[in-house]
């Protein structure tokens, strides 16, 4: 499983494992989720910590210096990290270089987890990936998959929040949000060949409102087995970061969060580095996937809204730092690693304040509008995302 002793390490203490049981959250201790819940909301606080980051990337791109600087800052936070040129524009290179120490490991030790378990027979060889975010993982998968030799298939499953007529911000004021009228003929179309394998889904996190959709339609025609898997999950998601950091021992976040596996409140801090990823544009190989249709053969396709030449720079590069490390994190190394990282998470942030565009300067508020307790509550209470036992790293 490899060396783990970071993990350990990190959640080590009586203070980390003592248990606070809130009113309203029956067995559940304090979890990751109650301590987002309760930040105060700002509307403008999302808008400044982009700004601050784009202010931060764009001062980088003339400076020499400190483009020198940012890859010894790398180098100490990743020793594995080796500089390369991915693109010649310099903001691409730039993000791609960070991707390559600090984020891809993270995704190809959470992807090699995943292979284990498809290896072993605990999980489907049947991958979903969601659309845009889920992007360097299905890349990551690909290239390790290929590398270890284990067979697995790849579907690039397009349904969005839009498509799957769920509202939050992503939908225009002032509509009610409704599943698009091709939707469930469309998951049909792409699922229906593998249900007798059952799905194992992987995303960044941190919530399965898709994942439910996609899991209530795939149970219609007959699948019992859908596995939605989160880099970094809450409630009863399975996330790799509360395996990971509780040492293999628990995968459902708020399970480890209960037991005191893990430390809540880093849990909840760790939200930055989550937020952060958007900011490297690894899903700008395309802008959105905003409705399906019918093509001239009769099958039902996405409608795919090209990105702008300057973002699908950017991710050709950060996608291209993501396969081009595959290899160097294809074996149980990649665990450490990934727990180094996520130990250094205040230094990275810090560094972030000192002019270094490694991640956001703070987490995203998660706000209160879109009803993020109910949605939770909806989770834990579904039956139809698939947990599996003896899940492994």
């Amino acid at each position: 499983m490899g060396d783990l002793g970071e993990a350990r390490k990190l959640n080590s203490g009586e203070k980390y494992r003592k248990r606070v049981d809130l009113k309203g959250t029956g067995p559940f201790s304090l979890t990751a989720l109650e301590l987002l819940a309760s930040i105060p909301v700002d509307g403008t606080e999302e808008d400044r910590l982009v700004s601050e980051f784009a202010e931060t990337l764009d001062a980088m791109i003339g400076d020499e210096k400190k483009q020198y600087s940012l890859v010894e800052k790398l180098m100490e936070i990743n020793p594995n990290y080796q500089p390369k040129i991915y693109s010649q524009d310099t903001k691409a290179n730039i993000l791609a270089n960070v991707v390559a120490a600090i984020y891809a490991p993270l995704i190809h030790a959470f992807t090699g987890s995943v292979l284990k378990n498809i290896q072993a027979g605990i999980l489907s060889p049947v991958i979903i990936a969601p659309p845009r975010d889920a992007i360097p993982f299905a890349n990551s998968i690909k290239a390790l998959a290929e590398i270890k030799g284990i067979p697995i298939k790849v579907i690039d499953l397009q349904v969005t929040r839009i498509i799957a007529g769920i509202g939050n911000q992503q939908a225009s004021k002032g509509k009610v949000a409704m599943p698009d009228p091709l939707l469930a003929e469309y998951v049909y179309q792409e699922l229906s060949p593998y249900l007798e394998y059952g799905f194992t889904e992987i995303e960044p996190g941190i919530y399965s409102t898709t994942s439910m959709m996609n899991a209530e339609l795939a149970a219609k025609m007959g699948n019992v087995k859908y596995a939605a898997f989160k880099l970094y999950g809450l409630g009863q998601n399975l996330s790799f970061t509360h395996a990971l950091l509780s040492g293999g021992q628990e995968w459902i976040a708020e399970n480890a969060e209960a037991a005191g596996l893990v430390n809540t409140q880093q849990i909840a801090d760790l939200m930055t580095l989550l937020d952060s990823t958007e900011e490297f544009g690894m899903q700008h190989m395309h802008a959105s996937v905003c409705k399906l249709f019918r093509d001239e053969n009769g099958l039902i396709q996405p409608f795919i809204e090209d990105a702008d030449p300057d973002n699908y720079a950017i991710a050709v590069a950060s996608n291209l730092a993501v396969t081009d490390t595959a290899q160097s994190y294809s074996d149980d190394g990649s665990l450490k690693t990934a727990c180094t990282i996520l130990s250094k998470f205040k230094d990275i942030i810090e560094l972030s304040k000192q002019g270094y565009p490694l991640s956001l300067t703070n987490l995203i508020p998660p706000g209160k509008t879109d009803g993020k307790k109910e949605l939770f509550e909806k989770i834990r209470q579904c039956t139809l995302l698939y947990q599996p036992t003896g899940l492994t790293l």
